[in-house]
């Protein structure tokens, strides 16, 4: 805690990295926070990158101080993590060309607990072509370690690559998930084909507010019929939720343990 008072004590520098962060903060606690990831993440970056080098490889070595990427090579694969997450989505394509890799990569903001989560589609038939390289433990909590994959070096298709950072404040989630996912504010609640009246007690019990939409609706509410039927939900931002209802229970519900295992042999409900 002595090294982080001294660390967020430091003044940032008038230009580059901490600059922008400056103009993008909006208001003091985000201001702190964005600062001190503008510290903390070149940090880790480095520390990491201990870690990925093995002996004896082929290496590229470090990236240039300014690349938004890092891009090793162990044997017959480049690993490329993350270093600059609010970079421009065309840098990261142009760094991966140098190595002739035609692979589009894009940041996006999620839930914290998907933060550092890649998903990928490399065009093969299994897309098993491209690895993941998550973000895990302390790092991932810190929302803004390096993240990347594994890719081989003789790749010649086309690839995107979606990587997932934890969104800013009052920012909406690129990816959006089932509300009852693990780290979600629904995981193991029973909610699916209950009715508005009584899920609505529910989201407010666990800090959620929500909006509402209907197969036959254009765009969302932020009322529903209470007698209608909850389907589906995912989580739109921090502690927002959009809800799928319906006048008659979904005939066809997704498994209520699909997430959460221990209501396997719980009751279902109407």
């Amino acid at each position: 805690m002595e090294l982080l008072d001294e660390i967020v004590s430091e003044p940032l520098p008038a230009h580059g990295r901490g600059n922008r962060f400056r103009r993008a903060a909006g208001g003091a606690v985000r201001s702190l926070r964005l600062r001190l990831a503008a510290v903390v993440l070149p940090l880790a970056a480095v520390l990491l990158a201990v870690s990925w080098i093995v002996p004896g490889a082929a290496g590229l070595g470090p990236a240039p101080a300014s690349a938004a990427l890092d891009i090793r090579r162990e044997g017959g694969h480049y690993v490329v993590m993350v270093r600059d997450l609010f970079a421009d989505p065309a840098t990261y394509q142009r760094e991966l060309r140098q190595r002739g890799l035609d692979v589009e990569v894009r940041i996006v903001p999620t839930a914290p607990a998907s933060a550092g989560r890649a998903l990928y589609v490399d065009g093969t038939r299994d897309n098993s072509a491209i690895t993941a390289i998550p973000a895990s433990g302390l790092c991932a909590r810190l929302a803004g370690c390096p993240a990347g994959f594994r890719i081989p070096v003789d790749f010649r298709g086309h690839a995107e690559v979606l990587i997932g950072r934890a969104a800013r404040p009052g920012e909406r989630y690129g990816l959006m998930e089932h509300i009852d996912m693990e780290g979600r504010p629904f995981h193991c609640v029973d909610f699916l084909n209950r009715t508005v009246v009584e899920v609505l007690p529910l989201l407010r019990e666990h800090g959620v507010r929500a909006e509402f939409t209907s197969y036959a609706a254009h765009g969302a509410r932020l009322t529903a019929p209470a007698g209608w039927y909850v389907h589906e939900g995912i989580m739109v931002a921090d502690g927002q939720a959009l809800l799928l209802v319906g006048p008659a229970p979904n005939p066809r519900p997704r498994a209520r343990d699909a997430y959460c295992p221990a209501a396997a042999g719980s009751p279902s409900h109407p």
